[in-house]
């Protein structure tokens, strides 16, 4: 065991509301509601500023920070948590910066968090960020490291050592407090010292404000004796409320610990919430005046139940009955009672995003992507030939976006190769290229692939003329569009590549193929070892052996997830081979009256359909709520295959099948319910995947990059499904008039064999990634390079950052960058090279 532990950011939460006894419950009997007129509560703001931190010697990098401000009158007490490394371990720590509301506007911009006034709310904004982070007077002290501790070490965290930590906190501040109150009492300095504790650090934005400074090195820091004891007791009731959880039996890890989740009375006294518990519902005998109206939230990482005595299946693990919550992401309004004193709550969610428009607050997505990225583009059209080989081809019109408030000389070119969709998507979630702008003086381009989005030709006639649809054609377009626009803005400036999935495949061929346009590819998830022909046999198989680790408790989901899955499909063909069967199998699995199921072929039609949605799961396995597999529409939770496993964490018996399915369908409204408004299930796709969208995919897979599957149904958890050409084939004669081609892939971009003479590219994948086992996973020289996202998703380290992020894709993104930053480097040093000759 560590000498000393803290709380783990990505572990299962038991819901506050206890059989017996709560933390909700055990806080508000410590610390009574006051009967005021008003309740004010966090709100959520994300400032424009930033903020610094110190990453070794002399090295400070600068990123955002989400604050939870409390609203204080004449004064605003921000909130936000910051990591740092003390004797070798990880530590979080709770920084509270007290702030003056200098003017109307400040004050106004803390009660709503948003000013109408674009100008206004940016002003007061920078000028309380560069108060809040003291951007003049030092940094926070840290280094690279983030908040993690390693999947093994997650319940371990929860042991007595666990307790101790959190309650040395409690003895030490309260004996640093109370020498203190003895200093001002007497007028005499102790003679004890006391070291500064790493574990919570109090700064004061106003030096006049408080005593002298202690540990002047770091300028902006004051000891918590600049405090009054009600401000200070706000960091011993958040103590209180984690040695709570520690004490319980067996004891929990909160899993979510921020800002966020700190809810502060009027009186300032801190309650903490449970994933952002967004309402107070009654357990047993609670109050009748309390609301128990349940409203759901979109993302909810917690699966939606009542105050009805429904278990929670993810406390299944635990052995609890746990009633009455629901657990959902929150924006917190100033909240006032009404006469029958009901709490009234805010909760953002697709039934009450009416609410948010009202308050002005969706600065966000539903997954906590910035809302105005678009704002700051301009949509372009540039005029492309259909056909680069041909003279005389017709033309379309390509559309593509340019961001360029960041571009400035001697900066680079950010460009994202468009993928199998519209390409709006990339650009609202692809915040490598966002998060690196500033720094790099980066354009970003968003071009979108021929034949999506706004990008398509011929109108309806389109699927007449799909032989212009081709991977050779999509990069000759990108290559002319950035020959055009380095002559339109008259830059020549190095160019790198960005894409994930097909868009990284794209990426990657594209550097093979035009090294002089683009000189360097971030190529994310790209599986461009799926095919034929390759030096190396395909492992067909990997894509649905590596949705199975997902759902194995080795990648964290429950123990008997992978064999009650594994079971269903039995169930299913033995229920369809009868009609009273198929009836109830339809009822168990929620399927709508539309959904027909007469024969076997419908059977294997529920089958695919129920197997698709942990396919697209494991792919969306990101360790925080996120909308990009569902297009942007709706949010999957955090790890969905864990989520959706939580539904079949149980033991079923022999005899119980309906039970079994009735729990499998509920796992799969994780995915197709993601937006929590589906009374019953029909057998299509979730993702809000235009049809003809698939229909174009599905041509490129016929006519170039045939990628062959496989299931054995031993090694993964699904039925056995071997390859069958034959029936490839005959599904695009019918539905393209084409015939495979199975080795042009290989043919066209060389395999393996090109990777060893290709340059400036770096593959990343994610172990929980289905597409990884056939992405690149080895070095091929110092400029082909691997990079491995444990426990990462779906081009995870292309995604904009987030407080769940692992360490290894912190690591990545930063590999990444050296890469990116070489490759400017290499540029200029050329150009400078040619024009000394």
């Amino acid at each position: 065991m560590a000498d000393s532990v803290t709380i783990s950011s990505s572990v299962a939460v038991r819901n506050v509301c206890d059989v017996e006894h709560g933390i909700y419950e055990y806080l508000e009997e410590h610390h009574p509601v006051p009967e005021s007129p008003e309740r004010t509560v966090a709100l959520p703001v994300r400032l424009s500023g930033w903020l610094w931190r110190r990453e070794g010697l002399g090295f400070f990098r600068r990123y955002r920070r989400r604050f939870c401000v409390f609203n204080a009158g004449q004064s605003a007490l921000f909130v936000f948590s910051d990591d740092d490394t003390v004797n070798g371990k990880v530590l979080r720590r709770l920084v509270l910066t007290k702030v003056a509301l200098t003017s109307r506007t400040e004050r106004s911009f803390v009660v709503q968090g948003y000013l109408e006034n674009r100008e206004l709310h940016k002003q007061s904004s920078d000028s309380m960020a560069s108060r809040v982070s003291s951007l003049k007077k030092g940094v926070l002290p840290g280094d690279q490291q983030r908040f993690y501790m390693p999947e093994e070490e997650k319940f371990k965290a929860v042991s007595q050592k666990a307790c101790s930590v959190w309650t040395h906190c409690f003895k030490y501040h309260m004996k640093s407090y109370t020498m203190r109150q003895q200093r001002e009492v007497t007028g005499s300095e102790s003679q004890e010292e006391v070291e500064e504790d790493p574990d919570f650090v109090f700064e004061d934005e106003d030096s006049s404000s408080g005593s002298s400074m202690q540990n002047s090195g770091r300028n902006q820091f004051r000891s918590m004796w600049t405090w009054t004891k009600a401000q200070w007791r706000l960091a011993i009731d958040i103590i209180e409320g984690l040695v709570y959880l520690h004490s319980l039996n067996p004891p929990l890890v909160h899993g979510d610990l921020k800002s966020r989740n700190i809810l502060l009375r009027s009186d300032l006294r801190a309650k903490l919430a449970d994933f952002g518990l967004s309402r107070y519902l009654h357990c047993t005998g609670g109050d009748d005046d309390i609301s128990t109206d349940v409203q759901g939230g979109a993302g909810s990482e917690i699966a939606k139940y009542t105050v009805e005595e429904k278990v929670h299946s993810a406390n299944a693990q635990y052995g609890s009955r746990a009633r009455g919550l629901l657990a959902v992401p929150v924006i917190l309004l100033a909240n006032t009672y009404n006469k029958s004193n009901t709490v009234s709550n805010a909760v953002t969610s697709s039934a009450t995003n009416n609410l948010v428009n009202n308050h002005k607050l969706q600065t966000e997505n539903l997954d906590g992507t910035p809302t105005d990225l678009l704002s700051q583009c301009e949509e372009k059209f540039f005029t492309q030939t259909l056909d680069h080989f041909d003279v005389g081809a017709p033309t379309y019109q390509e559309r593509y976006f340019v961001c360029d408030q960041h571009f400035r000389q001697g900066g680079v070119m950010f460009f994202y190769v468009g993928n199998e969709a519209n390409v709006e998507l990339y650009l609202n979630h692809t915040g490598l290229m966002w998060e690196n702008a500033e720094e790099f003086g980066a354009m970003l381009v968003f071009a979108e692939h021929r034949y999506f989005g706004k990008s398509v030709p011929f109108g309806k006639e389109v699927t007449k003329h799909m032989q212009y649809l081709s991977t050779e054609q999509a990069i000759a377009d990108y290559a002319v569009l950035i020959t055009y626009l380095k002559g339109e803005y008259k830059r020549d400036v190095p160019v790198i590549g960005f894409g994930g999935s097909y868009g990284g495949m794209l990426g990657s061929w594209f550097r093979m193929k035009y090294p002089h346009i683009i000189d360097g590819v971030i190529a994310g998830s790209a599986p461009i070892l799926s095919f034929l022909g390759d030096e190396v046999p395909l492992d067909k198989g990997s894509f649905e052996r590596i949705v199975t680790f997902d759902a194995s408790e080795e990648a964290g989901s429950s123990l008997n997830c992978v064999p009650n899955i594994r079971r269903t499909w039995s169930v299913m063909r033995k229920l369809g081979a009868s009609e009273q069967g198929r009836q109830q199998l339809k009822s168990a699995l929620s399927l709508c009256d539309s959904v027909k199921i007469k024969s076997e072929e419908d059977i294997n039609g529920v089958m695919d359909w129920a197997k698709g949605a942990y396919d697209y799961m494991g792919m969306g396995n990101y360790p925080y709520p996120s909308s990009y597999i569902m297009n942007g529409v709706s949010v999957l939770p955090a790890y969905p295959v864990r989520a959706a496993c939580s539904y079949v964490a149980n033991e079923f018996k022999a005899d119980d099948d309906i039970g079994l399915l009735t729990a499998f369908s509920k796992s799969l409204g994780v995915y197709y319910n993601s937006t929590q408004d589906q009374q019953c299930f029909e057998l299509s796709a979730s993702n809000n995947e235009s049809a003809l969208d698939a229909d174009f995919w599905d041509y490129i897979f016929c006519a170039e990059i045939y990628q062959p599957q496989a299931v054995d149904g031993v090694n993964d958890m699904f039925w056995p499904v071997p390859w069958n050409f034959t029936a490839d084939n005959e599904h695009c004669k019918a539905g393209w008039g084409i015939e495979l081609r199975p080795l042009w892939a290989t043919t066209q971009y060389g395999g393996r064999k090109a990777l060893k003479v290709a340059s400036n590219i770096v593959f990343s994948n994610g172990n929980y990634d289905p597409w990884s086992g056939t992405g690149v996973l080895q070095n091929y020289s110092d400029s082909v390079v691997a990079l491995t996202v444990e426990g990462g998703a779906h081009h995870l380290d292309l995604m904009f950052s987030n407080d769940l992020d692992t360490p290894s894709v912190l690591a990545v993104r930063e590999a990444e960058k050296e890469h990116m930053h070489k490759w400017a480097r290499e540029f200029y040093e050329h150009k400078a090279a040619v024009a000394s000759e």
